[in-house]
C-alpha cells in the first residue's frame, strides 16, 4: 500500500504551521496542535526525529540540550517523589522543573521506556479515544509501507497495545477498518491443493463434503483455509466440481434448545470437546457460524459458563492448574517457530491467525501434558520442541479429539 501521506504534504504542513506560528514550532507545539499538523509520531516515525523533520522542512532546527541518561533518569525520581507515584506523559508537560517529554524520547526511545530504565512500572491509560488511536494506526502504517500487524503490536513498546484497540473498537481488525486500513492476507495453502483435498474427501466420503466435515477428518485441511482462499465454503465446493450443499436450516432457537437439553443431561454446561463427543448434535461450527463464538451460544442458552479454575482447570495437576512450567512461553514460541508460524495441520500463517482469531496459534502437546507430567518427566522433556507443533484454533479441539 502507499504511504498515507506522502513526504511533501508532511513537510508542507510544518511549514504552513511555522508560517502561522511566524516561527519554527517545537515539538510540543506540534503535539498540541490539531489543525495543521498530523500528529507528532507521524513526523518523527518518518523522518527519524524532530530535528530532522525541520531539516527536511528548510526549518532552523531546535536548540538541543545534551541532558546525560543519568540526570533524565533522577529528574524522572525527582518527580515521581514530589507526585507520590509514577508519572505520567502529561505530569511531565505540566511540572515546569522536569525537561519535556522529547529528550526522554530521543535518548530512551519512548516514555515507558524511560520509566522502566528509571525502575518504574509505566501506568496504564484508560482514557485513550477512538481518535487518537485511529491517527496511530494511520502513523504507523506509513511508517511500515502497510497496515501493521496485530503480533507486532503485541511485542512494541512504542504504541499502543492491541487490547487497548480491543477496548475502543472491539477487535483489532474492526480498527483496522476504522482506519480505513486493507485487512488483507493470502494464505500459503494454494488453491490447487486444497481443491484436490476436497476432492480426495468427496471419494473417501462418497458424497460431496461438509463444512462440518472438514472438522472431523484431521487429515484435511481445516474450513478456514477454503473460506480464505476462495470467499466463501460454496465457492470452494463449486471450484471442486461439486453442485452447492443446500443452506443449513437450523436454526438459533433449536441451537438453544440443543445445548440446554445436553447440559441437563450432563449436569453441566457442555465444554467443545464434551460436544464433539456427543453424536445426533449440530456441529461446533454451526453453532459459531449462528453466534460468532462458541461463548455467546452458551450466554444466549441462558447457560452458564465453565469455571476452569483450580482442580476444574483441565491442566490440574498434583497442585497446579495455570503452567505448563516456568519456562514455557519460550518453549512455546520455539515451537510455532520451529512450525515456520503457521498450523502444521491447515497451515494457516500466525498473522492469518491473529485477522481471524484475535489470539495467537496454539502450541499442542503432542504427548498430553498431563500424561507427561504422570509419567515423571520434567517440564522442560514435556514441552519439548519434538512433543510440541503449532495448530490453528480450528484444528487444535479436531486433532486433540483424535488423540493425535
Amino acid at each position: 500500500m502507499g504511504k498515507h501521506y506522502s513526504d511533501d504534504e508532511l513537510i508542507a504542513s510544518i511549514q504552513n504551521f511555522a508560517a502561522h506560528l511566524g516561527k519554527t514550532p517545537t515539538a510540543a507545539e506540534v503535539n498540541a496542535d490539531t489543525t495543521f499538523t498530523k500528529g507528532l509520531n507521524t513526523y518523527v516515525r518518518r523522518f527519524g526525529s524532530w530535528n530532522a523533520t525541520l531539516e527536511a522542512c528548510d526549518l532552523q532546527p531546535n536548540e538541543q540540550k545534551n541532558y546525560t541518561k543519568s540526570y533524565l533518569i533522577k529528574q524522572i525520581h525527582d518527580l515521581h517523589n514530589r507526585l507520590g507515584e509514577v508519572p505520567t506523559q502529561a505530569d511531565l508537560g505540566d511540572d515546569s522543573t522536569t525537561p519535556s517529554l522529547f529528550p526522554y524520547d530521543d535518548t530512551f526511545g519512548s516514555w515507558n521506556k524511560a520509566l522502566r530504565a528509571a525502575g518504574l512500572t509505566p501506568t496504564l491509560r484508560h482514557n485513550i479515544g477512538a481518535e487518537e488511536l485511529l491517527e496511530e494506526l494511520t502513523t504507523l502504517a506509513d511508517e511500515l509501507d502497510r497496515p501493521p500487524r496485530y503480533a507486532e503490536l503485541a511485542t512494541r513498546e512504542d504504541t499502543f497495545s492491541t487490547g487497548v484497540y480491543e477496548r475502543v473498537f472491539g477487535s483489532f481488525t474492526d480498527a483496522l477498518r476504522a482506519a480505513a486500513l486493507p485487512v488483507e492476507f493470502e494464505p500459503r495453502v494454494d488453491k490447487t491443493h486444497l481443491i484436490e483435498k476436497l476432492q480426495a474427501l468427496g471419494e473417501e466420503l462418497g458424497r460431496t463434503p461438509t463444512y462440518n466435515d472438514l472438522c472431523e477428518y484431521p487429515t484435511y485441511p481445516s474450513a478456514y483455509p477454503y473460506t480464505c482462499v476462495f470467499g466463501t465454503w460454496n465457492d470452494a465446493l463449486r471450484a471442486a466440481g461439486y453442485e452447492v450443499n443446500e443452506p443449513s436450516t437450523v436454526s438459533p432457537d433449536e441451537i438453544i434448545t440443543q445445548l440446554q437439553d445436553v447440559a441437563e443431561k450432563l449436569g453441566q454446561t457442555p465444554s467443545v470437546t464434551e460436544w464433539r463427543d456427543l453424536d445426533d448434535r449440530f456441529g461446533v461450527t454451526t453453532i459459531v457460524r449462528h453466534f460468532d463464538s462458541w461463548t455467546n451460544a452458551i450466554d444466549a442458552a441462558g447457560l452458564e459458563r465453565r469455571d476452569w479454575s483450580g482442580e476444574n482447570h483441565p491442566r490440574y495437576i498434583d497442585g497446579e492448574s495455570h503452567h505448563y512450567g516456568p519456562q514455557w512461553d519460550q518453549q512455546r514460541e520455539v515451537a510455532i517457530q520451529a512450525d515456520n508460524e503457521q498450523c502444521r495441520r491447515c497451515g494457516l500463517t500466525r498473522d492469518e491467525h491473529y485477522v481471524l482469531f484475535d489470539c495467537d496459534l496454539a502450541a499442542h502437546h503432542i504427548r498430553p501434558f498431563r500424561e507427561c507430567r504422570k509419567a515423571g518427566l520434567s517440564y522442560a522433556e514435556a514441552n519439548a520442541q519434538d512433543n510440541l507443533m503449532a495448530l490453528c484454533c480450528e484444528c487444535h479441539p479436531t486433532v486433540e479429539a483424535n488423540g493425535l
